[in-house]
């Protein structure tokens, strides 16, 4: 069976070309009955496309500052349509005629593919940054594109309910904006384009 996932390759745009294609991203997926959700959402996309444009702008005979507000925009953009072609792939459920409403191109199906990946382990959890955040280090799997993490505010079982899944390319993922002293649990897994690993052991933490 094929592996179909979308293109995160987009340095070689044109500035105005990338600006274009941005555009035609987020017309496609304004209102796709199939992607009623994406991260990042089309609004924060919006919002790199815009100020992207207006850097481009100001960056036209202009100076040095604004020639590197423009590369920075450009690299955010960037960024931000490589996470959400990222996100969309794991959505569509490897349906390429899904994955082609998106407004962004296929991988060659030539692309070699990868083995299921292996289930990550859940090495520490410990306070974020501010209060009300629980960050979380999980083991180092190659061959994957992202690791997900799911947590628990009630007791782990069969009943648990999850919250919102955070989707990240490093091993090292924050939970943001819980009570201090919030009891949660957490698992994480691992994607490729060959699937999801299954989901590690549960670690549980107490909230700062």
């Amino acid at each position: 069976m094929p592996i179909y996932k979308l293109t995160t390759e987009f340095q070689k745009y044109k500035e105005s070309d990338l600006q274009t294609f941005a555009f035609t991203v987020r017309s496609k997926l304004d209102g796709n009955i199939y992607f009623p959700t994406t991260k990042p959402t089309l609004s924060e996309l919006t919002i790199m496309i815009d100020e992207y444009t207006e850097a481009l702008i100001k960056a036209r005979n202009r100076g040095i500052l604004e020639k590197t507000v423009k590369l920075q925009k450009k690299r955010q953009l960037i960024n931000g349509l490589r996470r959400l072609s990222k996100n969309l792939t794991i959505q569509s459920n490897n349906q390429k005629t899904i994955l082609l409403t998106t407004g962004f191109k296929l991988y060659d199906s030539s692309v070699r593919v990868k083995h299921a990946p292996q289930t990550p382990e859940i090495l520490k959890v410990q306070d974020g940054y501010l209060s009300g955040e629980a960050t979380l280090t999980c083991k180092f799997i190659p061959h994957i594109d992202m690791y997900e993490c799911r947590y628990s505010f009630n007791s782990f079982g069969e009943d648990s309910v999850w919250q919102t899944h955070i989707l990240s390319t490093k091993r090292k993922i924050t939970i943001k904006g819980m009570v201090s002293g919030t009891k949660i649990w957490i698992q994480v897994r691992s994607i490729n384009s060959s699937g999801c690993s299954n989901w590690s052991d549960p670690a549980f933490f107490q909230v700062r």
